[in-house]
């Protein structure tokens, strides 16, 4: 393991994520059964991970809307960071636009 490399164990299986890439594989084999499990381990280390608005992007396409507005919680402060650009974020937004979100971003 490196120090870019975080285990994420599910259902007794270890596998270390170190990317979005391989965060939005490992949500893939999951199909939606422990997402919010996979991003409550990883949590401590999303901003790392997903390293940037397309890490964010390609793992927001592959979870519920329920486990988006987990995710943009998880961040907290390190959204800005993250996103880089507030144009970056209302990229992403706008491609994800769905009443659930927007209803909890309006309360932002």
């Amino acid at each position: 393991m490196t120090d870019q490399e975080f285990p994420l164990v599910i259902d007794g299986e270890q596998t270390l994520i170190g990317s979005a890439g391989e965060l939005v594989a490992a949500l893939n084999v999951l199909q939606g059964h422990h997402d919010r499990e996979a991003l409550e381990q990883l949590r401590p280390h999303l901003s790392k991970i997903l390293a940037g608005p397309s890490g964010l992007f390609a793992t927001l396409k592959v979870i519920n809307s329920e486990d988006q507005v987990y995710l943009f919680k998880a961040l907290g402060a390190d959204l800005i960071r993250t996103m880089k650009t507030p144009e970056a974020l209302r990229d992403i937004l706008a491609v994800l636009a769905d009443d659930f979100i927007i209803k909890w971003l309006s309360g932002f």
